[in-house]
């Protein structure tokens, strides 16, 4: 298994710049709705959890390619284990899960914001119902059967890194700071989180829904 994903410097700086120009499109185009969306605890937890997948969306791209590699590698691993197989199907469905995020992602999150408050905010917010959708979907079994096989793989001595890796935990490659984010700042969060050099790196960029 693959321990972390393996990016070129031109290719983690990229996906930093995509983060930003998502931020400061919205920053500069529809930032006193956000601001305005924010007065409101229950508001804030929807839009932030829309904006930490619009605004990562070139990283769960590499993501899901990345899942998907993975993927292939396992599927021509012959083993007996019924654990395992039941295991590495799941994975399989967590692939999906990623690349089914492009297109259950608000496009433009500017039109979403300004739709809401145009409604007075009542219900979700326009648009993210597939979104949500996607994460009320999820099966319990999937998770179940990646834990068991991890826990199988960890009997038999795999790393943790590997361990890590089969169940889609990417660690990321050191990452440059990314510029202020006024949008997370509207919404009373701050920059996304970062973790010691030691722990390889950059933290996930979906750390930011952790609060």
């Amino acid at each position: 298994m693959q321990p972390k994903l393996e990016l070129t410097p031109e290719e983690a700086d990229a996906l930093v710049a995509d983060y930003e120009a998502r931020s400061a499109h919205i920053a500069a185009s529809c930032l006193p709705s956000v601001k305005a969306a924010a007065r409101n605890e229950d508001r804030v937890f929807a839009l932030l959890f829309v904006y930490v997948f619009h605004a990562f969306g070139a990283t769960y791209d590499q993501l899901a390619a990345w899942s998907g590699e993975a993927d292939a590698r396992l599927a021509a691993i012959e083993t007996g284990s019924r654990t395992l197989r039941r295991a590495r199907a799941a994975r399989t469905v967590l692939t999906e899960s990623f690349a089914e995020l492009h297109d259950a992602v608000p496009a433009d999150f500017c039109a979403m914001v300004t739709a809401w408050q145009a409604k007075g905010w009542k219900g979700q917010p326009p648009g993210a119902q597939p979104l949500l959708d996607l994460f009320d979907e999820a099966d319990g079994t999937v998770t179940r059967r990646i834990e068991r096989g991890s826990r199988l793989l960890r009997r038999h001595g795999a790393k943790r890194s590997e361990v890590r890796a089969f169940e889609g935990e990417a660690a990321f490659p050191d990452m440059r700071e990314a510029a202020h984010d006024l949008v997370l700042d509207a919404l009373g969060l701050g920059a996304p989180e970062r973790v010691s050099p030691d722990e390889g790196g950059s933290r996930e960029p979906w750390a930011a829904d952790a609060g």
